[in-house]
């Protein structure tokens, strides 16, 4: 009863009120079976109990068999059905959840779905009502170049290194975040800062003398990638000290064979900026213009003349529906994509759902803007009359896919090319990547590289020191406050394939996620085994220079004791008599300690030229030799023959020492062992090379074995001489025959003067 009026369902007014609520279920039911997207109906338990033609269309199977089927029979989620329910309950709702849909022929396509719970009056799950979109496969490339350059933009932006690339103008085009922690300022300052206020002046000149050298060079068998090298410069900090940098240069050459871009990595105390916050700020800008982006729904007869557009076709073209009323659709289609428009409206005209992506051009204006659409023909009973659809902008998409190309194809390009090894691991150091750097470095293919954890190509000793390093670090992100931003250093030593050793050194920072939590490891691995060769060389040099000098010590002190000590002793004995006596006795002892003093001086004198030399100083090489070989004979009755050739000249000082002392050990040991009456000497200078051949027919001995046990102090210390000064040294001794040795040494930088 209303107003005190009874209202018959069976009388007049009755079907009056029924017929608006038929009307309306009809008309719902007309958009539910005509719409362009695909949709369905389920129960709370997945049970499908509705689908539009759409999605009968889209999946291959009748309305029969959609009736008795699950969704999970057509939908395969990644995180499982049970998971996507439980969350679906939670919200209400589920916005472009990617998943596999399984078609009837067995095809497996990419799609998106956008499900609404409905909730009976007492809150239980009524149904869900999901519409269905299939993903076409620009769509599918474009979330793989995302994830693409979101993979390369966060290793690039975490490398502890200073990436940066620099266009002909000499201006910066990117630098990475690392350079704050190396300069001191901000990504922003060096942008705008010029050569002049990065580099010293020294190292200023040495990168204008390079550009000044490869920009204005037009190269045609130059492409794509040219290392120039590696560079050291001392660049200025904002807080006006310096820091030296290792800088690797690279050229992007275009296809004329011009220079298109500089690009390189300096080394090393960088900063990288926090790649979590700039994800997810462009992740909220990609979404922004995915929600935001509106449709304009339309309609055309079976000429492809438009009878109907949306009013929202005035926001994307800047023109009213009624400025396109009446045109063909062809009219602004561009002309290279005017045939397959053409084939896809036929298409839909013989019943086909078509998606189509093509050019059109505003006639007003000649602007050319991307569209999809998604076309399905309309129906009058069996009969096409038409073609309806939605029609979307994808301009933007387009100029971004072809940005994330770019950008993914340029961070590709600094992570493969640099000669130090990119790593990435998970946080049991399983690798997830490895720059092609790392075939050189391990001997093993990506692949294999990618099958071997970190553990397994280190030694032991490394492999324990690398696990309680990382051990420590995972315990430092227990505590509260830490510098997310950290990195760590280590040495470690690498088992190669073939199963050598190499020693390495290990730049190591966190990935994280948008919350800080560590989700992997990335690292920048570099070969030192030369620098630690080098180190260890070091080390076996200092220690013989110390047993060097304690064994001249010993010597100085052995002779000072055994000559000078004793004379010393006579000398002040005699004159301890000279007080007692008189007269002729005094004249005579007087004469005695004169002879002793005269006698003394002269082992002195000897004793220092033994040490050093004067003549050698003052006259050079061969004078010094000539007066040696004299004393030499005099001293051993072994006579040596001296033949040389372009000695006219002076020699660097450290080279004339190191062969002087090299003729004086040999000979020495010709004296003490060869028990030859005779030895030769031969030193020959040119072509950049001074030679020095010692050589006597004596007893010889087992050099090889000398050399290996160290049980000769005198040939080690001839062969560390020479290759202190970069020369070779090289002794043959045969027991019986003789010995013959023979040292090389570098004088291109030596002096000249004769």
């Amino acid at each position: 009863m209303r107003g005190g009026r009874v209202i018959r369902k069976d009388g007049l007014e009755g079907q009056r009120e029924v017929e608006p609520l038929q009307e309306g279920k009809e008309r719902y039911r007309s958009f539910f079976d005509t719409a362009g997207e695909a949709f369905c109906i389920t129960d709370s338990g997945g049970g499908i109990v509705e689908a539009n033609a759409a999605a009968l269309s889209l999946l291959g199977y009748s309305r029969d068999e959609m009736a008795v089927m699950n969704i999970r029979e057509a939908c395969v989620w990644p995180i499982g059905y049970q998971r996507f329910a439980r969350q679906l309950e939670n919200k209400g709702y589920a916005k472009d959840c990617r998943v596999k849909l399984l078609k009837k022929d067995g095809v497996e396509t990419d799609a998106l779905l956008n499900v609404t719970v409905r909730r009976a009056s007492g809150g239980g799950i009524e149904h869900h009502q999901y519409v269905i979109r299939e993903m076409t496969e620009c769509e599918c490339e474009m979330e793989a170049l995302r994830e693409s350059e979101r993979r390369y933009r966060l290793m690039t932006d975490n490398v502890t290194d200073v990436i940066w690339i620099m266009d002909t103008n000499l201006q910066l085009t990117y630098i990475s975040p690392s350079v704050e922690r190396l300069r001191g300022c901000t990504v922003d300052e060096v942008m705008t800062q010029k050569l002049e206020e990065i580099f010293t002046p020294a190292s200023l000149e040495v990168v204008l003398k390079l550009i000044e050298e490869e920009l204005p060079k037009r190269s045609p068998e130059r492409s794509g990638l040219v290392k120039l090298g590696t560079m050291g410069l001392e660049m200025l900090r904002k807080d006006g000290s310096t820091v030296w940098t290792e800088t690797r240069v690279t050229m992007l050459y275009d296809p004329d064979g011009l220079v298109a871009e500089l690009m390189g990595v300096t080394r090393d105390v960088a900063e990288r900026k926090k790649a979590d916050e700039e994800l997810r700020k462009s992740e909220e800008k990609y979404r922004s213009l995915v929600e935001n982006i509106n449709a304009v729904i339309y309609a055309a007869d079976v000429k492809g003349t438009i009878t109907y557009l949306s009013p929202v076709v005035e926001s994307f073209y800047g023109h009213s529906p009624v400025e396109f009323g009446g045109q063909h659709f062809s009219s602004i289609a561009h002309k290279e994509d005017l045939p397959l428009a053409m084939d896809s409206f036929q298409q839909t005209l013989s019943g086909k759902n078509e998606v189509l992506e093509f050019r059109v051009v505003l006639p007003w204006s000649g602007e050319v803007r991307w569209s999809r659409t998604y076309n399905r023909p309309m129906y009058d009973g069996d009969r096409v009359v038409g073609v309806q659809g939605v029609l979307i902008d994808v301009t933007d998409r387009k100029r971004m896919e072809e940005a994330l190309r770019d950008s993914e194809r340029r961070y590709r390009l600094l992570a493969e090319n640099v000669t130090d090894v990119i790593w990435v691991t998970d946080l049991n150091w399983s690798r997830t990547y490895i720059s092609p750097s790392g075939q050189r470095l391990t001997g093993r293919s990506i692949d294999e590289a990618i099958d071997h954890t970190v553990q397994e190509t280190l030694t032991p000793a490394s492999r324990e020191r690398a696990m309680k390093v990382f051990a420590g670090q995972l315990a430092i992100e227990k505590k509260r406050k830490k510098d997310l931003h950290r990195s760590w250093t280590l040495q470690l030593e690498v088992v190669r394939k073939d199963g050598s050793t190499v020693w390495t050194e290990d730049r190591v920072t966190f990935l994280r996620d948008a919350d800080g939590r560590p989700t992997g490891v990335l690292g920048v691995t570099r070969d030192i085994t030369e620098r630690k060769q080098a180190e260890d060389m070091l080390r076996a040099l200092s220690r013989r220079l110390v047993e060097v000098q304690e064994t001249e010590r010993r010597q100085i002190a052995r002779e000072l004791h055994d000559e000078v000590g004793q004379a010393l002793t006579g000398l002040k004995l005699l004159l301890e008599t000279v007080t007692r006596l008189q007269g002729r006795n005094l004249i005579s002892s007087l004469s005695e300690a004169q002879v002793l003093i005269n006698e003394l001086i002269g082992r002195v004198q000897d004793m220092s030229l033994d040490l050093r030399p004067a003549i050698l100083d003052d006259l050079g090489l061969a004078p010094a030799l000539l007066w040696h070989l004299e004393r030499y004979k005099a001293q051993t009755g072994v006579n040596v023959i001296f033949e040389h050739r372009g000695l006219q000249r002076r020699f660097a000082p450290e080279i004339e020492t190191a062969v002087y002392r090299i003729v004086q050990e040999g000979l020495t040991n010709v004296a003490r062992h060869a028990a030859v009456g005779e030895a030769m000497v031969r030193l020959v200078a040119g072509r950049g090379v001074l030679s020095v051949q010692i050589e006597d027919h004596g007893a010889g001995f087992d050099s090889e074995r000398a050399l290996a046990n160290g049980t000769s102090s005198g040939l080690n210390g001839m062969r560390e001489r020479a290759a202190l000064l970069g020369g070779q040294f090289r002794i043959n001794s045969t027991l019986g025959a003789g010995t013959r040795l023979v040292a090389r040494f570098p004088i291109g930088l030596g002096r000249t003067k004769s």
